[in-house]
């Protein structure tokens, strides 16, 4: 008896103890001598079928399915990972794995004896059948695991995509895909698992090793894979990848257009990545002053750095320094061998050289990950860096290993430095700087610095400064800090920065008094880097009509803006209206506590007020900064905050603060709105114009300062009836909680995309802003939602002024309100349906242009919607509503289609609404075909009478109704509130 046939034997011994007298698949009759039979219809005798996600507790499959429990707090609550025994298209004894929204979803073969397959390896296959239902948007691995440093997968991505929908199929793997010449397979605990991402829908079956097959499939040479250059081929990187690298060449075409060429390179995986992410306040303050360019690229092996620098990264560049931090992905995405990877480290190194001769090489020891120094891809990482520390030639190659920066002194690695025990928070980034900084002087030219005048002006480059405090691990930049007591000290710019020096602050100042001299301002933006920085095109729509003039510039603190109100011809100037957010960097660049900065602010009104009695001034509260709702720059930035609100006089000075508009999640900033977490991108100024216009044209549009009341709506004209009361004007709910238009810590959220669409109406194309609920997708049907925005608003009112969004998910993620599909279009009918200036607006052919949106909606904006989105496209599942103007048209367009509009609301609605025998000449219809109507208005609103007539009507005709009279005005509050009750009761049966 040879090896081979003794070790079935014993293996056939051992199966028939533990199963008695049956048959086990393992001794199938003929089959001992050449093949095991893994799994036909039940696994081997003791062995099971384990089903795992990435958020949840593993499960056993003993019946015929098993769904996974996902936490209360699911990163993706629409997610599911489930596994099915069962037939498939006519094949019996298979097994289904289905996963959806799964960054991990998996079926394994394990909890058995385990098996000694060392005669397999030379020559044995891995053989099953397999059926790709669905897996358009996913992808699969195929795994063995041989012991708890030998987890081998093999990759199956497209080749399974290109199966989809042609049934079962015979594949066959040769063994060594799995085994390397140093793994011992005496031991396999894993014979076989199925891993998926992304969705997909795949079932296997008749799963069997065989000893020697013929193989039919192939996979990547593990012994060549580091050193092979090729694109990153994971499933969620396939429509995502190489578009990053082809923006990076044109980011990079783009700065050597503009004189800016890259003194300084970051290459890697996500963690360089991380740069452009949690990095990016550290970023700004040490590296942008070079013109650095980050190549760091998510799931990045050495392979894949290696394809991009072949395809033109660094081509056409001459950076002083590199730095070059690779081979995470290789241990913990496949575990290499600590040489292969080293050996792709080594390839790198070498195409740098061929590619750019004269630029020196920092080569990064491999960072740290797993919590404890035991645990095995730390270990793994810390072989790779004692290979590649000796790639260092001190000429050209030089290596610094920073890693013990990272870890407490027990050697542990600390959740605030790398949350996920491999990505780095912001602290870790300003660890990674504070270290390298010291090397980098170094290697840097001492007039490298000199490119940072390249950057001077610009948006990116005006936040060098801006980062409070110090990083942790640098030393303090104590020559960036302005003299003491910013606060009130009248002085101009005594300090030069990399982005502005004093004499480019003068000239600025000069070019805004130029402006002063030649009169005519009627606003005046007064500020620091966030009102300097305004896109010119956002500026000119929204502000260009206002005769507004920026008075704005970067770094300044409230004694520079001071000084700068001094100057005679802008003392000489007669604005209506002062926009004015100062105080930032007297937090961040003079160190000054809020209670300091406060004097300040107090002192630039006060000098406001007696410069420029007849003006009113918006005072703005400071926007947040810092990434984390925690971070210290943000705690005193809101404490600042909560003093200058008590500058609101309701006559002369208004506060407002905007900045609710820039938080998600947990208190998190957007990096898409706030790239360095304190300015604003064009995004963000496009959410804050939206926000700010409104109470800007309501102030100007407003009497005398003596007689201007607090924080009426921006609406425009109300009329200045009294309001007298009837006995049911009451609310017919009570208030909602404290903070329900605002975004909640770990709530799921939706999103807002834009939709676009063609106007018969005015012959152009037109624009919406569409809500898409938490855990949108499109393979459910959602009932749709259109909400109309007031006559000095746009597509953009009722979520960046209103707060809908944070509303709607508010209440969606808490089940009290059904998933719907929300369409926020422009009520503005006209081929030019910008908002107008104050003194159009209510022109007859403006207010033509909302009732002309009548036909748009149900001829075009209507249909667009309904075969873009899953929407439930019936009159019973649709909705509309709408705010002042927008009342007054969702009254009339709702009432007048009862045929389209099951549920109708008006909030405020303005004088626009028809009368009450107009919108419903039958009532009896009505009260037939309304699943819900519902009015409201604030007691305190001059245009109460409009919604109280309407009530009064419907009470007459026996139309049942809601009628909520809250306690506002004519102004966001009601709306929040109401679109609060409303979201509550429309699609759903009625109580």
């Amino acid at each position: 008896m040879n090896q081979e046939t003794s070790f079935f034997a014993a293996v056939c011994s051992k199966a028939l103890l533990l199963a008695g007298l049956s048959a086990s698949a393992l001794c199938a009759h003929g089959a001992s001598a050449r093949e095991i039979v893994l799994h036909s219809g039940a696994p081997l005798p003791s062995w099971q079928v384990t089903v795992a996600g990435f958020e949840s507790p593993e499960q056993v499959l003993r019946g015929e399915t098993v769904t996974l429990s996902k936490p209360a707090d699911s990163y993706a609550p629409n997610g599911m990972v489930a596994a099915r025994a069962g037939q498939v298209d006519g094949r019996r004894g298979a097994l289904t794995l289905e996963w959806k929204d799964a960054w991990f979803a998996g079926l394994r073969l394990d909890g058995g004896a385990p098996l000694d397959l060392r005669n397999y390896t030379a020559k044995g296959t891995l053989e099953f059948d397999i059926n790709v239902l669905e897996l358009a948007q996913g992808g699969i691995y195929f795994t063995m695991r041989c012991g708890p440093e030998c987890n081998r997968k093999v990759p199956y991505i497209l080749p399974a995509r290109a199966l989809q929908g042609k049934g079962w199929q015979h594949l066959s793997f040769p063994l060594a895909c799995f085994a390397r010449a140093e793994d011992d397979f005496s031991k396999v605990a894993v014979p076989f698992a199925l891993d998926g991402n992304g969705n997909g829908r795949v079932a296997v079956a008749n799963i069997k090793l065989v000893s020697n097959g013929k193989p039919n499939a192939q996979c990547p040479d593990y012994r060549t894979e580091a050193v092979t250059p090729a694109p990153l081929g994971h499933a969620w990187a396939l429509g995502s990848w190489v578009p990053r690298h082809e923006q990076k060449l044109e980011n990079i075409r783009r700065m050597k257009e503009a004189g800016k060429d890259p003194q300084l390179l970051f290459i890697g995986d996500s963690i360089t990545e991380g740069w452009e992410k949690a990095g990016l306040p550290v970023w700004k303050r040490y590296y942008e002053k070079y013109n650095a360019v980050g190549l760091g690229f998510g799931g990045d092996h050495t392979e894949n750095v290696l394809w991009r620098l072949q395809h033109g990264e660094v081509d056409g560049i001459a950076p002083k320094v590199a730095v070059l931090m690779i081979g995470t992905n290789n241990t913990g995405d496949r575990q290499d061998d600590p040489k292969a990877t080293a050996a792709g480290v080594k390839a790198i190194l070498d195409e740098l050289r061929r590619r750019l001769p004269d630029t020196k090489v920092l080569l990064l020891a491999v960072f740290p990950r797993e919590e404890q120094p035991s645990g095995s891809l730390r270990r793994l990482n810390a072989r790779v860096n004692e290979i590649i520390a000796g790639f260092a030639d001190g000429r050209k190659v030089f290596f610094a290993d920073i890693n013990a920066a990272f870890l407490n002194p027990d050697g542990t690695l600390p959740r605030d430095v790398m949350p996920d025990l491999l990505h780095l928070s912001e602290k870790g980034y300003g660890i990674w700087a504070g270290k390298l900084e010291p090397v980098l002087q170094k290697l840097l030219p001492q007039d490298a610095g000199n490119v940072a005048g390249n950057v001077a002006g610009n948006v990116a480059g005006n936040v060098a400064g801006h980062v409070a405090g110090n990083v942790a691990g640098s030393a303090p930049e104590s020559e960036l800090r302005q003299p003491a007591a910013c606060a009130t000290m009248i002085a101009p710019r005594a300090v030069d920065y990399p982005w502005m020096t004093r004499e480019r602050w003068r000239q600025m100042h000069e070019g805004q008094a130029a402006r002063a001299a030649q009169g005519g301002v009627g606003v005046m933006f007064v500020g620091d880097s966030l009102t300097e920085m305004w896109p010119k095109p956002l500026w000119d729509a929204n502000f260009g009509h206002l005769k507004a003039a920026n008075f704005g510039i970067g770094g300044d603190h409230t004694g520079n803006v001071l000084w700068r109100l001094q100057n005679p011809a802008i003392a000489a100037l007669k604005p209506k209206l002062v926009v004015l957010m100062i105080g930032v960097n007297n937090i961040n660049l003079c160190g000054e506590k809020p209670e300091q900065v406060f004097g300040g602010i107090q002192a630039v009104v006060a000098a406001l007020r007696k410069q420029y009695p007849d003006a009113r001034i918006l005072l703005n509260a400071v926007l947040p900064e810092g990434a984390q709702a925690d971070a210290p720059e943000r705690r005193s930035v809101n404490e600042l905050n909560q003093m200058v609100k008590n500058l609101d006089d309701g006559k002369a000075v208004f506060f407002h603060t905007y900045g609710a508009r820039f938080i998600g999640a947990g208190g998190a900033l957007s990096a898409e709105l706030q790239p360095d977490f304190l300015h604003l991108s064009e995004q963000g100024y496009r959410i804050l114009a939206a926000a700010m216009r409104p109470d800007i044209e309501r102030l100007l549009a407003a009497g005398p300062v003596a007689a201007i009341a607090a924080a009426p709506e921006p609406q425009g004209r109300v009329p200045n009836q009294s309001v007298v009361l009837a006995p049911d004007d009451v609310r017919a709910f009570p208030a909602p909680p404290a903070g329900f238009a605002d975004p909640q810590a770990g709530a799921p959220q939706g999103r807002v995309e834009e939709f676009s669409y063609d106007s018969p109406v005015t012959g152009t194309r037109r624009k919406a802003s569409v809500y898409l609920p938490p855990g949108y997708s499109a393979e459910r049907r959602y009932p749709v939602l259109y909400l109309l925005h007031g006559i000095g608003g746009n597509q953009d009112e009722w979520r960046a002024y209103v707060r809908a969004q944070a509303v709607l998910d508010g209440l969606i993620a808490a089940g009290k309100a059904a998933p719907m599909i929300v369409v926020m279009p422009n009520g503005r009918a006209l081929a030019d349906d910008r908002v107008p200036p104050a003194e159009r607006t209510f022109t007859p052919e403006h207010a033509e242009g909302f009732a002309k949106f009548e036909g748009e909606l149900l001829v075009a904006l209507i249909p667009a919607i309904d075969s873009r989105y899953p929407t439930l496209a019936d009159r019973r599942q649709r909705a509309i509503a709408g705010l002042s103007m927008g009342g007054g048209q969702a009254l009339n367009f709702g009432l007048g289609h009862l045929d389209t509009f099951a549920w109708v609301a008006g909030f405020s609605s303005a004088p626009n609404t028809r009368a009450g025998s107009q919108l419903l000449p039958d009532p009896e219809q009505a009260r037939k075909q309304l699943a819900l109507l519902y009015l409201s208005c604030g007691n305190k609103d001059g245009l109460m009478f409009v919604s109280q007539g309407v009530h009064r009507y419907l009470k007459q005709q026996g139309v049942n109704h809601v009628w909520n009279v809250d306690g506002y005005g004519h102004d966001r509050d009601s709306w929040a509130e109401n679109l609060y009750h409303f979201a509550q009761r429309v699609f759903r049966p009625p109580a």
